[in-house]
Formats: C-alpha cells, structure tokens, sequence
C-alpha cells in the first residue's frame, strides 16, 4: 500500500489515488517491546526510548530506573525488517496513556499510601491509615456518581480493578480524600504536581505552555522521591527504589511524545466502554426516530406534544441541549401550592421572576406580566452539574457603579429542567439549588460543607450555563464530612487563591 497505493473510480469517472503509509503503532509495554524487538522493561537497559541503565532495589531484586545511562535494543525493529520507511525512531511506537498513565501510576500511587515501597514507615510522608475507610467512602458515594463516569467507584484494593477505576482514583480521589491525609506539605504538593500532569494526559487539546507546565510538574514529582531514595538525606533514606518502576520512568518521555505526536488522547487504542454505551445510542436513535415520524405523520399538536420522546427549543442544532422524556404541562398561576420535584409553584413563580429580571430584557417585569405556565422534565443522570456564568465581580455594585465582567463557577443540583415561554422568546430552563462552596488549601479541591449541602439556594438558569456533570465524593477529612465536587476533566491546583477568584459567589447572581 506504501508503494502501490490504491485507486477509486467515482460514478463519474473521477480517479482518486490514494497511498497508505503506517506512521504510528502503540500498545502496553510487553507489546511495545515485541514489535520494537526490545529486551523489556525487566532487562537493565530497560527503556526503548533512552539509554538508561537500571539497577536493584536494596534487597537485590528487580529493576528500577532512576538516572539516566546505558542501551537496550536486540536489533532492528519488525517493522524497520519490513522497509517501512516511515519508521525510523522510537517515537513511532508512542506511549499508551491507559496502561502506562492510569493503571500504571494510579497502581503505584496506592502502593505508596500503603507502604509498599517504605524503608521506614514512621516517617514516610505518604503512608496513611485509613485507606479501608477511603474505600468506604468511595462506595458510599457511588449514587452520586453520574454516568458521565466509566469507573464502577468500588474499592481498589481488591477485585476486578479496571483501567478506568484506576484512572477515577488517581485523577480524582488522590487530590481530594488522599491529599488533605499526607503527612507534610511537599508530599501534598508533589502528589497534586502528580495528578495535574496526569489530568493534562487525558485531554484532547494542550498549548505549549500546558506542555512545559507538565514538564516542570513531572521533574517535581521525580525529584521528589529521588529526594525520598537518597541514603545520603537528613534523616534517612525513606523509600525503597523500587519506587522507579519501567512506568514512572515512561512517564519522563510523556512531554516529548506530546510535542512530536500531539496530545496522548487523539492516539489513544480506547475502547467504547461496553455494549452499555450501544444500548444508549441504539435507544436515543429510535428515540429520535419515533419522534421524527410523528412529527412527519401527525398534524395533530396535542398529540405530538404528548408523545414527545425528545424535546428541543425550534432552530435548536445537534448540539444544543434536549430534554429527554414526556413533558407536563402546569399553569403555576393556578397551582401555586403544588410541589414539582420539592420545589413549590410559589417559589418557582418567585426564583422564575428573578431569573427575568437578571438574565433578560425584561429587567422591570412585574409579577402579574410573567408567563406562569410551564412544561418539565425529569433528568436523573444530570442531577449535579457544574455550572460556567458570566457575571458582574463588582460585589458592592449598584446605579452608576463599575461593571467588573469575569466568569465563575457555580455548583448545584438540577431540581427539574422546563420550557417557558415569555413573549416571543422559548428558553429552556431548569430550577437548580446552587450551594455555597469551600477550597481545600492543600488541593484546590472544591467542596461542600453539610449544613450548605442541606441547604442549597434555589435559583433559575439557563441549561446553556451546564459545563460539566459532577459526582459527589463524600467522606471525612480532619474529623468533618465534606462532600467534593468532581467531574471527568477536573483539574487540580495548588493555589487557591486562583480557585478563589473562579469559584462562584452567590451573591452576584
């Protein structure tokens, strides 16, 4: 195909020519080395990439790679055998995020919390106590865990662990239960170093300063436990080397395969997570199917609207939301008392006036001139949500005050989503109680406290405002429950004095 290409002859006669060339292969590390005819990550030079010489941890066993030395090739590579002229450095072969990233250090990570790799345990600034009670409280959250997540959010200490659970404790776990419980403040500072880089490792978009921010993060991480494996340190020697394993080590060439091959995602070999993820388009297909038809061969209104299947504002494109589901109509006007969802139609009516007078034109509209009939919907796989507004920083605002536009980030939990019609405008709206957050300091992580978790401010958006489904992870920290927010692509922070100035105040909306 490299050679003679192929040829395709259009109805109109049109020839398109076209040559295939191979330019990437990836696969775990026992792949990798059998195509690369390398002698494995076990072997002394046991990286395919550099020349490094590894060595035995201190009871003689195993090998770990620490500095940088040494060649590990047994000669030329299957497909350099086979003239494939497109391959010519180690970097064809890539890295495989899944394996290498996620259930290679998020496996490593939990052997060091457990101390796995400890010479002395008294003094390991990562060994922790409690780990049964973090596994606890990972399954206890499981309800609040929407399928926007692929983990199963059962313990990793035993069982069937896969690629993904791994990932979900790495990734969102560490910086939220397992941080705030490490021992002293650069422990915690380079386990976020850690996690931020492997959370860069799972998007699909990163600028070059993401890249160098990576680079300097990942050296923070391995400086640190070099520092750990000195037998020369003030104190001792803390970790075993065997801390270095081929993984640990694979993760130093992550920022240059980034700037050769792009983002580690775009080429990643994942899989659709199941027949779940077919059973879900097969149905939103038919879903749509049946509504089309309807829509095609029912001129009576009432009709399709109670059959709707799902619903979406006119002109809206693929993209836009949907709400999935028979709608209810109610006129809140005549049943004020009645409860949607915990939720009075008078204190709709109320959060629904101020929704207008804030987010709309309509910043003079009375009680009396607001459309109080509705249609709604039940969403139960969005009940948390993350939410992006663009509001007014200026606190103490006012007539004649300066506006200090900025975006914030408010979290809540979706009551009910509906339709209101106002005038001429449809928008599509939900009623959500939004809570008042808190910053862990050793994270960024954010939370939220009981009492404001019981109480949350209920209030009227725009579904638009939705950037991220979030799960709630609960457990206790120094002695007090806290409930995190967590979502797919979170990203960690040191600094909560940035957390700060992103993290919504009620009181600007």
């Amino acid at each position: 195909m490299e050679d003679d290409g192929i040829e395709v002859e259009l109805e109109d006669g049109t020839i398109i020519s076209s040559k295939v060339h191979l330019i990437l292969d990836t696969g775990d590390l026992p792949q990798a080395d059998s195509l690369t005819h390398h002698r494995g990550h076990s072997h002394r030079a046991g990286c395919r990439i550099c020349k490094i010489t590894g060595v035995h941890n201190e009871k003689g066993h195993g090998i770990y790679f620490i500095d940088h030395s040494g060649a590990g090739l047994n000669g030329p590579s299957l497909f350099t055998q086979n003239n494939f002229y497109t391959i010519k450095d180690p970097e064809f072969y890539a890295l495989y995020e899944m394996h290498l990233v996620y259930h290679g250090l998020g496996h490593l990570y939990l052997n060091l919390i457990n101390s796995k790799f400890d010479l002395n345990s008294t003094i390991s600034p990562f060994a922790i106590n409690d780990i049964n009670e973090i596994m606890t409280s990972i399954r206890q959250s499981r309800q609040n865990i929407p399928t926007a997540f692929n983990g199963n959010w059962q313990t990793v200490l035993s069982g069937t662990v896969r690629v993904v659970d791994w990932q979900d404790f790495l990734l969102l776990v560490v910086p939220t239960l397992i941080v705030p419980r490490l021992k002293t403040k650069k422990a915690q500072e380079a386990t976020i170093a850690l996690v931020r880089t492997c959370q860069k490792l799972l998007t699909y978009e990163l600028t070059r300063i993401d890249v160098e921010n990576t680079e300097i993060d990942l050296k923070h991480w391995h400086c640190y436990l070099q520092e750990l494996c000195n037998p020369g340190r003030d104190g001792g020697q803390v970790l075993s080397v065997a801390v270095f394993t081929p993984n640990q080590h694979y993760m130093t060439h992550t920022t240059r395969m980034i700037e050769l091959l792009g983002p580690m995602r775009m080429y990643s070999s994942r899989r659709i997570p199941g027949a779940n993820a077919n059973n879900i388009l097969l149905k939103l297909g038919m879903a749509r199917y049946v509504d089309a038809f309807l829509e095609k061969n029912n001129d009576d209104e009432q009709v399709k609207r109670k059959r709707k299947i799902v619903y979406s504002l006119d002109g809206a494109g693929d993209d836009d939301p949907e709400i999935r589901g028979q709608l209810k109509s109610i006129d809140l006007e005549k049943n004020e008392e009645v409860t949607i969802a915990s939720v009075s139609g008078r204190r709709l009516i109320e959060a629904l006036m101020t929704f207008l007078r804030t987010w709309t034109e309509n910043s003079n509209i009375k009680r009396s001139q607001i459309n109080k009939k509705v249609r709604y919907g039940r969403n139960r796989a969005a009940h948390f949500v993350r939410l992006r507004l663009g509001v007014d920083l200026n606190v103490n605002g006012g007539v004649g005050s300066v506006i200090l536009p900025g975006t914030q980030y408010y979290y809540g939990q979706v009551y009910f989503y509906f339709v209101h019609e106002q005038g001429e405008t449809s928008r599509m709206l939900m009623a959500i109680g939004l809570y008042s957050m808190l910053i862990d300091s050793t994270s960024g992580s954010i939370y939220i406290t009981p009492l404001a978790f019981a109480n949350p401010v209920l209030t009227i958006l725009d579904v638009e405002a939705i950037c991220d489904f979030v799960g709630i992870l609960s457990g206790e920290v120094d002695g007090l429950i806290r409930h995190y927010c967590i979502w797919p692509y979170m990203e960690s922070t040191e600094d909560p004095e940035i957390m700060e100035l992103l993290l919504g105040n009620l009181n600007l909306i």
